[in-house]
């Protein structure tokens, strides 16, 4: 799976939690074949990839973190919000 924005986040979770080994990887890192147009040619090079080992997983944080990382995020936003309205 790329991780590309936060839309992986819900699908990772729930693979994860039904006992899946689920890597995720960096996009850029796999984007440096040319001629891949669909999602389906995306995934068949993805597990080509995989399928010689040629994936790194990325480092996931413990989910203390990840919720910390969420709660800054979104008091960033808020105050974003804030000095925009207050001018």
């Amino acid at each position: 799976m790329q991780s590309t924005g936060v839309y992986w986040m819900p699908v990772f979770e729930v693979l994860e939690q039904h006992g899946l080994e689920v890597y995720l990887v960096n996009a850029p890192h796999t984007k440096n074949v040319l001629g891949r147009k669909s999602d389906v040619e995306e995934c068949q090079w993805l597990l080509k990839l995989h399928a010689f080992g040629l994936l790194n997983n990325r480092f996931q944080p413990s989910d203390e973190i990840q919720v910390a990382r969420l709660f800054r995020r979104l008091r960033e936003t808020a105050n974003g919000f804030w000095r925009t309205v207050t001018g």
